[in-house]
Formats: structure tokens, sequence, C-alpha cells
């Protein structure tokens, strides 16, 4: 091939251009806790975030104490002394408590994405929980993207810099297709 046939070709070649910094709002939770980032995806490989929040689940924290205390492990005789003692209903509280806290985390974000309603938003949780959020987020569910993912607990630095995180946050980037 000669030399003008090959800049002819290059020419042709659609590229991608850089990407246009897009502001995000990242959620990481778990059952026990929340953080928000914010920040801009710079490109499919930069994250820019810095820590806005942190939410904590106030009835997690409790939980242990709450199941130990409040709950009966035998409901108490009835009128009769023979009456047979049933076993109560326990082990639902932490799916009820795991609700209220996807709740609140729902009115948090509602919160947050109202202050920056440009911005792109990102929730990662785990399987079961996700679940919870998206039926708490129900109204919003098309304006958030929700994916799986157990990065609660990480730092700012660690969320920015995980494969995992910036390979599917860069799918909320707009690319500029142009050709040369």
């Amino acid at each position: 091939m000669n030399s003008h046939a090959r800049s002819k070709s290059n020419s042709a070649t659609a590229t991608f251009h850089a990407v246009e910094p897009r502001a995000i709002l990242l959620v990481v939770s778990d059952t026990r806790q929340a953080s928000l980032f914010r920040g801009t995806i710079e490109s499919p490989a930069r994250i820019r975030l810095t820590t806005s929040e942190s939410l904590a689940n106030p009835w997690m924290i409790h939980a242990a104490d709450f199941q130990e205390h409040q709950r009966p492990t035998m409901l108490e005789r009835g009128y009769s002394n023979t009456a047979r003692q049933h076993g109560a209903a326990v082990g639902h509280e932490s799916l009820e408590l795991e609700s209220e806290f996807a709740l609140e985390i729902a009115r948090w974000i509602h919160t947050q994405r109202a202050a920056s309603p440009s911005s792109a938003v990102a929730v990662f949780a785990p399987p079961r929980f996700l679940g919870q959020l998206r039926n708490a987020l129900t109204p919003l569910v098309g304006a958030i993207e929700l994916f799986r993912g157990e990065f609660a607990g990480l730092t700012r630095e660690e969320v920015a810099s995980h494969p995992t995180i910036r390979l599917l946050v860069s799918g909320l980037t707009k690319h500029t297709r142009g050709v040369d």
C-alpha cells in the first residue's frame, strides 16, 4: 500500500474523542451504611470523586440488642394453665430494618438528585439489598442506574479506582464521535 492510500484510509476512520466530563453522584451501600460520593467522570479510565456524606443504619446498630431484649422467644401462657406455648414470629426484624434503611437511602438520594439534577446517579449494593433499594426507589429507577456490587466501606480513592466501578460508570458518559 502506498503512503497516499495509507493516509487516506487513516483519515476516514472514526475515532472517539475526549469524553465530556459529566457530573456524577455515586452511592455505595449495604444494609449497615451508605456513602455518597460526588464527582466527575472524566474518561472511562478516570473518575474524580469527593466524599460528600455517609449514612449509617441506626436500626442495625441496635439490631442484636433489639432482637435479644424486645422480642420474646416464647409467647406467655394463655388463660389456661394447660395452654400450649407457641414460638413467637421472630426472624423478620432484620428484613424490616433493612427495608426501612432502603427507604431512608431512597429519600436521601432523591434529595441529593434534586440538588444536582444534571448529575448521573449510580447506586451499588449487594444483590439482596439492591432489590430492596429498587423497590424503595421505584419512582426514580429510570433516572438512576442500579448495579450489583459490594463496595460499602471502601475509601474514596478505592471507589474511584476500582475497575468494575470505572467500567460500569463509564457507560454513563456522553461520547462525541468524530471523523479525522
